[in-house]
């Protein structure tokens, strides 16, 4: 069961752009645009956005140089790919080296803001208490994603050319950038800039606060945060647009993919089918304080439903009971496939239903390290809320990364809720309505551990430290009628896995 933070979900992967001061080398027939090039046009955006580049030799095409990388205080190595980089609080040197569309080789803690080595760092790691850091990029660009088929080349739409203007992007205060690509936002309370430039099927380049609802920059911030203490940012999306395929979800009729039905369980019946879900007969509080005893007599199967009931009730030591379903051990499913639940969940102060997924093995270590999925979650403390959640060794609370996503809809109606996985990348959705993806710059165990097969769970919790965050001691009351005087239910109509065919 997640923990207290919610992590999130809304990260965008793929900058696919062309050359500076150049025309496009877009392969037209084929669609798609060199390495080479897009490194030119992250340039361009860098000017864009009032960056500043390195001292020393024009851009050229020496494909053994890093010259033009961003914000480089030193430069540490005679091919410029080693650099003592400034502004890197709260980024890793794998996103100071992917701004250039290069891969991050090696990283340090600097000595004294010069180029001597203090202590060796991870690529993949954020550090809070520095603002600068030692980066060696890799002096070939390889962009984010890769296509095998393409040697190495970007995908990109196939329209002839390079896309390089923004002009659909939505709730625009203000514009930043000659292509549009760079925009004022409005309306981003708790929602990222990768959030908002997937909505339009792109991938977030940088993000920033700005200064008094101007496109002047007073804070660089992090795609893939969500910030409650600002209703507007500055955010600068890629120009060309992401193959929504690319991150398991669907567009256009030319690029959706087809679905197989390959699992189900429509509740047909009168009872749970044992050979389908294992019911869980436990309590402890799950490491999240809940104060419910989970026994298989609160699953009920009839009228074409599932119901699970939470209610006052006192056993083996807790105040409530509750149930939870799993197909651990059962049936596990991993990239490639689509789970849909319709359900309708309750809404009292305490409750938290979920619909989540846990790894079958846990291939990488223990939580979070081999990821979870929390397809929908919603908690009675703040109603009418469904929350797409992943939780990764990477983006967790413990090291004060947790991003999320939410949609606000009447939980208390039937809504179906969806994720789509493929091998890059995930996508949320209610009622068809896509709100959350998932889609991170690197797939390395600790980003991305969902390259293994996971079970699925539907269970209702009571209280604890999310759950009953509102509660004094996270505990419902038994007599109030808007928490716990009443049973909660949990009503599930079906629930289908599909295979990508």
């Amino acid at each position: 069961m997640p923990q207290l933070l919610r992590l999130g979900l809304w990260f965008s992967a793929t900058v696919t752009l062309s050359r500076v001061g150049a025309t496009p080398s877009c392969g037209i027939k084929e669609g798609r645009c060199s390495a080479a090039a897009a490194a030119g046009e992250h340039l361009l955006l860098q000017l864009e956005r009032g960056g500043h580049l390195s001292n020393g030799p024009a851009v050229t095409d020496d494909a053994n140089s890093c010259n033009g990388m961003p914000d480089i205080k030193r430069k540490c190595s005679s091919n410029s790919c080693k650099v003592l980089a400034e502004n890197m609080k709260h980024f890793s040197c794998s996103e100071f080296c992917h701004r250039s569309g290069r891969r991050c080789i090696r990283a340090w803690e600097e000595v004294s803001d010069d180029c001597e080595v203090r202590e060796t760092l991870s690529c993949d790691q954020t550090y809070g208490d520095t603002s600068d850091l030692l980066c060696e990029c890799s002096p070939e660009v390889v962009g984010v994603f890769e296509s095998a088929a393409a040697g190495g080349e970007h995908s990109m739409s196939t329209s002839g050319g390079c896309k390089k203007s923004c002009t659909d992007m939505p709730d625009v205060e203000q514009k930043c950038s000659p292509s549009g690509c760079k925009v004022l936002v409005t309306n981003m309370k708790d929602s990222s800039c990768s959030s908002y430039c997937a909505r339009t099927g792109r991938a977030c380049v940088a993000a920033f606060e700005e200064v008094d609802e101007t496109c002047g920059v007073k804070e660089v911030r992090i795609c893939d945060q969500t910030y409650d203490d600002t209703s507007d940012l500055i955010c600068e999306c890629a120009p060309s647009e992401a193959d929504p395929a690319q991150v398991g979800g669907s567009s256009t009729s030319a690029s959706t993919p087809s679905w197989e039905l390959v699992w189900s369980d429509e509740f047909d019946g009168h009872q749970v089918d044992r050979s389908k879900w294992h019911l869980e007969h436990a309590g402890g509080g799950f490491g999240n304080e809940e104060k419910q005893f989970y026994r298989e007599r609160n699953a009920h199967v009839g009228l074409g439903s599932l119901r699970i009931t939470a209610k006052c009730e006192h056993y083996d030591n807790h105040g409530f009971t509750s149930a939870k379903l799993m197909t651990k051990d059962k049936s596990q499913w991993g990239p490639g496939h689509k789970i849909e639940v319709r359900a309708k969940l309750p809404t009292g102060k305490g409750t938290w239903p979920a619909i989540w997924m846990l790894p079958a093995q846990n291939a990488y270590g223990k939580w979070p390290a081999s990821g979870e999925i929390d397809i929908m979650e919603t908690v009675g403390c703040s109603a009418d809320q469904a929350h797409g959640t992943v939780h990764t060794g990477s983006y967790n609370h413990m090291t004060n990364t947790q991003v999320y996503s939410i949609l606000a809809t009447p939980v208390s109606q039937w809504h179906t809720y969806t994720l789509e996985w493929n091998k890059l990348g995930m996508q949320w959705y209610v009622d068809d309505q896509l709100y959350g993806a998932f889609a991170p710059s690197e797939h390395d165990r600790g980003k991305w551990p969902f390259d293994q097969e996971f079970y699925l769970i539907l269970n209702l919790a009571v209280g604890g430290s999310w759950g009953g965050s509102c509660l004094k001691d996270g505990t419902p009351s038994c007599s109030s009628s808007n928490e716990f005087g009443n049973d909660q239910v949990m009503e599930v109509d079906y629930v289908r896995v599909y295979r990508q065919a």
